[in-house]
């Protein structure tokens, strides 16, 4: 990748007028239209201007030789049918920078030239490792370098590849802010090889929208050292295997905060919303998955050999998947926490609602939600496959059903994993209300002690014994299978106004006072209201109150 910092000169090459097109030239190859024609080399600093517009490509275009094309708002770039791109930089040419920062209400467009535009036209365009990176000063405002802000740039993709794109960036920076890739036939952005601490790749901003590609049908991110989404729209994009809407393949301390990512798809693969494979340090911060679909594996987020990934306050909602893991499935990987996040309304028909641990091991999930997910399988909210060290805290697990014939667990199926725990020592406590037959099912094998589940100082909507053990299936229901130990209980929690360590119809009057619209914060005693930690309390509320008390938990 190319600094601005560096110094550069500008090299005459032998021969290379025969790239270089002039406006004149190329207009005699298009007379009769009503676009200034451009094409072949840009040698020198060159402007595009809006009066000029559009411009319509008689070749590919490649910005070289130390130079700078400036792009002014307004103006659109169209490229005729085939296989026409642009290029930034060029190893045979030398650094280039491109400078297309259009307006919020007068945006730069780079298009297809045809009147039945489809996706797949053009190539698109690629900032090569000669494109100068783009820069900030100490605040993170941009300076200088290459950059796309308020730019569209659609129909592009034509002879898609592995890992083509309508925006590849290949060891290089440009900053992609606040522009609008939509309608490919590939990627909407492909980075290889990008980023680095001083100088991350960066994409803030974008709406990033109905492209389709093999894989990573918004974005797909390669072995980037250092990469930050923010802010994006990644939606109704498809891949025909892994990651919908996104797909990080080896790439360490990638980040994304505050993106929504919803209506993406893939139709043979998993992580209809985000797949991440073998990049350590993945951090989720903030976002939105809704809406995401996936023919096998997790439909919202699946993290498959992501050690010490980060998952923290994300809502992770209405996704489906045909098989298992409706909302998030962490696969082969180590060290991952889950924290703050609400994860709800997601459908697998197979197996596991809400989040699926398989062959993982020292997960930790705290002060998460788990709210009404559901499975045609075990585990409508959550599924522990043969995953060690697993602690599960200060979580509100409600509402979540399994669809199997004697009931299952539509709360935590556990499988094969040793040393797992509910509200260890210390921990807030989980609150485990209204899942289906039962709250907890543990089928692991009878004997070894590290096969038993901790459950202690859980929050079950009762203190009955009996009411208690019919909400868990263990040794005592099957005698080959290991136990739940749920001894001390937590004697009261969420929906219980009166504090009398049940849930009945005596406490509707405090739920009834505290009830409020949609965004009206609760404080204590409200807060016990706020069942599914939404930060009011409201008819969803309401809801798990009356299937608690229907259910009878009092004596």
């Amino acid at each position: 990748m190319f600094s601005i910092r560096h110094s550069f000169v500008a090299i005459s090459f032998f021969g290379a007028s025969s790239f270089l097109r002039s406006a004149a030239s190329a207009q005699s190859e298009t007379s009769g239209t009503d676009c200034t024609p451009v094409g072949g080399l840009i040698c020198e600093d060159t402007t595009w201007a809006a009066d000029a517009s559009p411009y319509c490509a008689t070749s590919s275009i490649i910005v070289g030789c130390g130079a700078t094309l400036t792009i002014e708002p307004g103006v659109r770039i169209c490229f005729p049918r085939g296989n026409l791109a642009m290029a930034v930089g060029s190893g045979a040419f030398g650094p280039g920078v491109l400078v297309a920062r259009g307006e919020e209400s007068t945006e730069i467009v780079f298009t297809s030239c045809e009147s039945d535009a489809t996706p797949g036209d053009w190539v698109g365009i690629n900032f090569t490792a000669a494109a100068v990176d783009a820069s900030f000063d100490n605040d993170g405002n941009y300076t200088v370098g290459s950059i796309l802000e308020h730019v569209i740039v659609e129909y592009a993709g034509a002879g898609e590849d592995f890992g083509s794109a309508a925006v590849v960036v290949t060891d290089s920076s440009p900053f992609l802010a606040r522009s609008t890739i939509r309608n490919n036939n590939a990627s909407g952005i492909s980075a290889t090889d990008v980023g680095d601490n001083e100088n991350p790749f960066q994409v803030e901003g974008c709406t990033i929208s109905d492209n389709s590609a093999g894989s990573g049908g918004g974005v797909y991110l390669q072995r980037c050292d250092s990469a930050a989404l923010a802010d994006n729209s990644i939606i109704g994009n498809s891949a025909r295997s892994l990651g919908g809407g996104i797909r990080i393949d080896s790439s360490r301390s990638a980040t994304l905060t505050g993106n929504t990512i919803s209506g993406n798809s893939t139709r043979f693969g998993g992580g209809g919303g985000i797949y991440v494979n073998e990049s350590p340090f993945a951090t989720l911060t903030g976002n939105t998955f809704s809406g995401n679909s996936a023919r096998t594996g997790a439909a919202g987020i699946y993290f498959f050999i992501a050690n010490s990934a980060t998952l923290a306050g994300n809502t992770i909602s209405g996704n489906s998947t045909q098989l298992d893991g409706g909302g998030v499935r962490i696969e082969s990987s180590h060290s991952a926490r889950l924290t703050g996040n609400t994860i709800s309304g997601n459908t697998a028909q197979s197996t596991c609602g809400g989040i699926y641990l398989y062959f993982s091991r020292s997960v930790m999930l705290t002060g998460n939600t788990l709210l009404r997910n559901r499975a045609g399988g075990q585990g409508g909210a959550m599924i522990v496959w043969f995953s060690d060290d697993v602690t599960l805290s200060n979580t509100v697990v409600s509402g979540n059903t399994s669809e199997t014939l004697d009931g299952g667990a539509g709360g935590v199926y556990v499988n094969g994993s040793r040393r797992f725990s509910l509200s260890p020592e210390g921990a807030p406590p989980v609150s485990l209300l209204d899942n289906g037959a039962y709250d907890i099912w543990n089928d692991n094998v009878f004997g070894p002690e590290e096969n038993d589940i901790e459950a202690r100082n859980i929050w079950w909507g009762t203190t009955d014994v009996e009411a208690i053990q019919d909400r868990i299936w263990d040794f005592f229901d099957d005698g080959t299978r290991a136990i739940v130990l749920p001894t001390p209980w937590s004697t009261s929690g969420f929906l219980d106004f009166t504090g009398d360590g049940e849930i009945l119809r005596d406490d509707f009057p405090g739920l009834f006072d505290c009830l409020s619209g949609p965004g009206s914060p609760v404080d204590k005693p409200c807060s016990d209201g706020d069942a599914d930690r939404n930060g009011h309390v409201d008819v969803f509320d309401f809801a798990s109150f009356q299937t608690v008390v229907r259910r009878g938990s009092q004596p």
